[in-house]
């Protein structure tokens, strides 16, 4: 087993959250760990998202309160002319039991 450090990328330290999906992070100190350069732009995209509050770039920020989420036609902020594609036909993320996942992918499918 190797004895190099094991390193947390994501979340970054000190509470510092990407804010947009292209954010740019300075001020976060490098510890003298090789290849270890968290400073820079991070961009971050999905195909789809489900709204503003569910953005990819959530998806980063080890909140259960903000996180991704795809694109659904069910959504009551589903807008065809902001959304990405594809979108799916139910939030495939809503508890059921099994999953409500329908289609996604094509439009032969939504």
């Amino acid at each position: 087993m190797s004895n190099l450090p094991l390193i947390q990328i994501l979340p970054l330290p000190k509470g510092i959250l990407l804010n947009s999906n292209n954010t740019q992070v300075s001020g976060i100190d490098e510890q003298s760990i090789k290849d270890y350069k968290p400073n820079g732009q991070y961009i971050v995209s999905a195909s789809s998202t489900a709204n503003t509050n569910t953005s990819a770039y959530n998806a980063f920020n080890g909140s259960e309160q903000s996180f991704w989420q795809c694109d659904y036609q069910n959504n009551p902020s589903y807008n065809s002319y902001k959304a990405g594609y594809p979108q799916y036909t139910q939030d495939p993320y809503n508890s059921g039991q099994p999953s409500s996942y329908q289609g996604g992918g094509t439009t032969k499918n939504k």
